[in-house]
């Protein structure tokens, strides 16, 4: 049940974050301006979503070899996360 419940919050906030900045909306094929980007436009893409992948790994990685309980884990990914938040916001 909490995984539903983080999947339908991610959902809802995409939805909204796209609705009040539509540049953030997903990229359609009919959109030849967004083709023609520079490709270090696209890596800064690429930057945010290697960010969350790599808490995502940084956490289960935690759990699984053991280095951390999982309450342990989901602090440090709030705090690492609140950190990535804060360094994607100053570089926009």
């Amino acid at each position: 049940m909490p995984a539903l419940l983080t999947v339908t919050l991610l959902i809802t906030y995409v939805v909204i974050s796209c609705k009040f900045n539509p540049k953030k909306a997903p990229i359609s094929a009919a959109d030849s301006e967004n083709r023609q980007r520079p490709w270090i436009e696209k890596l800064g893409v690429t930057r945010d979503g290697a960010l969350a992948m790599m808490l995502i790994v940084a956490v289960l990685g935690s759990i699984i070899t053991g280095i951390a309980t999982p309450t342990e884990s989901g602090r440090d990914h709030r705090s690492c996360w609140c950190n990535c938040s804060l360094y994607t916001f100053q570089t926009l």
